[in-house]
């Protein structure tokens, strides 16, 4: 007499996976916690609002990874279910392949959720933890959870010969874009170095490209089409301001790597949102809220690069700093705007800012 097992369902394969890997997530979590975490009473370090570069540097770099994963399979997931649902006939392995899949996927999601609690609980005992697997462990599972969830989507996809490729590549590209920049910031940042004379490498283009794209997601900013170039130019003009008073080339190759190093570091402090930023950061977040409000626009420009301070008029007193060509958004009043080459002041008014305004100022040296 002979016995066979009854298949799994699709539904019963994919709750069978998912539940296999957010048991395997929570169990290698439990496994870290009791490993690195320090008792409260033998806390090396707790969390008290400050850190040090090195623990930044770490905590960003982790955070950056688990949210790279974490969007690549919330695409691919999304990717899925449409394809599930715009088909009406499956072969047999290619419709539990793509259940067993999107189980993977969302136990990948949960990892990252762990990351998160981890992150908390390293704050909770010590930062110093943060070195040990209390990190690394979900970061880990979200990876291998999002491989194996590919693996299985092309095993099982390749097996229908007519749409096999187009199906995969869809997956692959809406789980890719989670990753890339908005390509109207791409170009926003290229046509800036150009302005600028600056050779900017691709990658810190689009390193540009994602940080003010994060900074206005922070902001839940909605900038319409025909601003978006201007805000980029107001952030990416505070990001050249920090290189040219370090010491950085004003153009040229030069130039555009000393960018780049400082572009890479905003962005990653930028998606790190658990420690302070750090003042540059700070300072393209306050850039970005005068966005939400009516302001104008002061476009000062001059022939070669100066070094440029603008003075509230109104009371406060409040400045701000800039080389030309500087790109500035301050809310409508008056303002003294000077630009010095060195130590000789080449240029000084007091000009007036209505709101909604775009008001140049040539502050090149008169003959």
């Amino acid at each position: 007499m002979r016995f066979s097992l009854r298949s799994p369902t699709p539904f019963a394969l994919f709750i069978v996976t998912m539940l296999a890997g957010i048991i395997a997530s929570t169990l290698l979590f439990r496994i870290a916690q009791n490993v690195s975490l320090a008792p409260p009473h033998k806390t090396i370090r707790p969390y008290d609002g400050a850190a040090t570069d090195a623990q930044k540097l770490y905590l960003a770099a982790r955070t950056s990874t688990s949210d790279l994963l974490f969007k690549i399979a919330f695409a691919a997931l999304a990717a899925l279910i449409g394809l599930q649902l715009s088909e009406k006939r499956r072969a047999y392995f290619s419709e539990r392949g793509i259940f067993a899949a999107a189980g993977l996927l969302l136990a990948s999601a949960y990892a990252a959720f762990l990351f998160q609690i981890g992150v908390s609980r390293c704050m909770d005992a010590s930062l110093d933890d943060m070195f040990g697997p209390i990190l690394s462990y979900p970061i880990l599972c979200q990876f291998w959870f999002l491989f194996a969830g590919v693996v299985i989507v092309a095993a099982a996809l390749f097996r229908r010969p007519r749409r096999a490729t187009l199906a995969a590549a869809f997956v692959a590209v809406l789980a890719c874009r989670a990753a890339s920049a908005d390509p109207a910031y791409k170009d926003c940042a290229r046509s800036w170095a150009e302005i600028h004379s600056t050779a900017l490498p691709t990658a810190a283009t689009d390193d540009a490209a994602r940080l003010v794209e994060h900074l206005v997601a922070r902001q839940e900013l909605h900038v319409a089409k025909s601003d978006r170039c201007a805000v980029a130019a107001t952030m990416l003009d505070a990001v050249r301001y920090t290189a040219l008073r370090d010491g950085s080339p004003e153009t040229g190759v030069a130039a555009g790597k000393a960018l780049a190093a400082i572009l890479r570091a905003a962005r990653e402090a930028a998606e790190a949102p658990n420690l302070s930023p750090g003042e540059l950061v700070d300072r393209l977040m306050s850039i970005a809220e005068i966005w939400s409000v009516a302001s104008g626009i002061f476009d000062i420009v001059s022939p070669k690069t100066l070094f440029v301070t603008v003075t509230d008029l109104a009371g406060s007193g409040e400045q701000w700093l800039g080389y030309t060509r500087l790109l500035l958004r301050l809310p409508p009043g008056r303002y003294r705007i000077r630009a010095a080459d060195g130590t000789k002041v080449v240029y000084e008014a007091d000009v007036a800012l209505a709101r909604n305004a775009r008001v140049p100022v040539d502050a090149g040296p008169r003959p």
